[in-house]
């Protein structure tokens, strides 16, 4: 009998020290794939500076770029408001500037992740998942910078390249960043794209 307990406890022990293990590992496998990322910013390619206090966060705009927020909010709500993919009803338009005679813009967004996953990482994968199947994607990775944890993907279509990132401003809160410009002046605007993407921070 005592033989038998030793053995039932020696087996439970032992499972209990695989799940601790496993647990383990993929924590440590998430945080060491993920690298502190270290941007150029050159303030002369950058104009005013945003606040959000809703996300918590401020990021330097770049120049030449107006606030087009109001013009086109209805435009954005709309267009994600009739979506019939769930992962885009998710989003809540909070700004957008840009240089309209060049047609390049940046969009900012709420991403309410709970409406998909509970986990933020689950919730954002599962959103970018879903986004890969519309569109060609070039590159995409994961680092940290300025203490947030940022999901970037670069996607194009027959004209615009898509600079999408995904990060943690709060616990609680997920925001996307999208810029777009047409391919045919990207290469200008590579090292302004980078100036303000460095420049974002928690508040």
């Amino acid at each position: 009998m005592r033989t038998l307990i030793i053995k039932k406890a020696g087996w439970f022990l032992l499972g209990v020290s695989m799940v601790l293990f496993s647990l383990l590992t993929n924590a440590c496998g998430r945080s060491a794939s993920v690298e502190e990322m270290h941007f150029r910013v050159n303030e002369e390619l950058l104009g005013e500076t945003y606040a959000d206090s809703l996300l918590s966060l401020s990021m330097s705009i770049p120049v030449n770029w107006s606030d087009i927020t109001e013009d086109i909010r209805a435009m954005v709500e709309m267009m994600f408001e009739d979506t019939e993919n769930e992962y885009e009803q998710g989003l809540i338009f909070r700004a957008g500037y840009g240089n309209l005679d060049e047609v390049a813009f940046m969009l900012l967004f709420d991403f309410e992740f709970k409406r998909i996953d509970f986990d933020k990482e689950r919730a954002i994968q599962t959103f970018l998942s879903d986004y890969t199947e519309a569109t060609e994607v070039l590159k995409k990775g994961t680092y940290t910078h300025n203490q947030i944890r940022f999901h970037q993907m670069t996607s194009r279509d027959s004209d615009m390249i898509n600079i999408k990132l995904v990060g943690y401003s709060t616990e609680d809160k997920v925001f996307i960043l999208d810029y777009f410009v047409p391919q045919s002046i990207y290469m200008d605007y590579i090292e302004t794209i980078e100036s303000s993407i460095g420049s974002i921070l928690i508040q």
